[in-house]
C-alpha cells in the first residue's frame, strides 16, 4: 500500500515537473473575437509564417500562442483594414519558479504558453472606399437591400 502511495506521489511530482505552469493555465492555443460593421467583412488572418490561419467571417477565433498575426477585414466597397495581433509576456509563466523548475519553462517556450496575444478583441468599422474615375474621384455607398443583395450609388466628388 506504502508503495503505490509512494508511486502516485512520484508520478504526479512528475507530471507537475514536465508540465509549464503557463501551459496548464493557459494552454497553447488562445480565443481572439473578431467583429465588423458591416457584419458580413471576410476576415483573413495571417502568420508571421505567412501561413493563413483563418478566412471566413467576424467571430471568435484559436490562434496558436507562439506567433504574431496580422488580420485583415474587407468587403466589397470599403476599404481593407489590417490589424496586428503581438504577443505580450504571460504572467502563468513565472508559477514555473515555484512549480514546473527549467523543465515546466521549456516546455511552456516550446508550445508558446509563455505569451498572450493582444489585443484579444477587435472591432473594426469598416469606411466606405473612395474610388478614382476618368471624371475624377467618386465615393461609392454601399448597402444590402432587404433581399441581402448589395447595393451601390457612386457619387462624384466636388472640388470646393
Amino acid at each position: 500500500m506504502k508503495r503505490m502511495k509512494n508511486l502516485v506521489l512520484v508520478l504526479v511530482g512528475l507530471s507537475l515537473m514536465l508540465s509549464g505552469c503557463a501551459t496548464i493555465v493557459s494552454g497553447t492555443k488562445q480565443k481572439v473575437k473578431v467583429s465588423s460593421e458591416p457584419a458580413k467583412a471576410q476576415i483573413v488572418v495571417i502568420g508571421q509564417d505567412g501561413k493563413e490561419y483563418y478566412k471566413g467571417g467576424p467571430g471568435e477565433i484559436s490562434l496558436p500562442r507562439s506567433k504574431t498575426y496580422t488580420v485583415e477585414i474587407s468587403m466589397d466597397g470599403y476599404a481593407t483594414q489590417k490589424v496586428s495581433i503581438d504577443k505580450s509576456f504571460n504572467m502563468w509563466f513565472v508559477g514555473n519558479i515555484c512549480f514546473g523548475g527549467i523543465p515546466g519553462a521549456v516546455v511552456d517556450l516550446i508550445t508558446g504558453s509563455l505569451w498572450n496575444l493582444e489585443p484579444d478583441t477587435i472591432n473594426i468599422t469598416l469606411k466606405t472606399a473612395l474610388l478614382n474615375t476618368d471624371n475624377g474621384p467618386v465615393i461609392a455607398f454601399f448597402a444590402l437591400d432587404d433581399n441581402g443583395e448589395l447595393r451601390s450609388i457612386s457619387v462624384p466628388m466636388i472640388k470646393g
